[in-house]
């Protein structure tokens, strides 16, 4: 399950990165 935790945190982080660089796309 080890595994699948890191995963999820891992998918979390990765939308919270891509909403970021939408953002920050917008911004320039």
């Amino acid at each position: 399950s080890g595994v699948g935790r890191c995963n999820g945190t891992i998918g979390r982080l990765n939308v919270v990165v891509v909403k970021v660089s939408r953002n920050l796309r917008k911004l320039l």
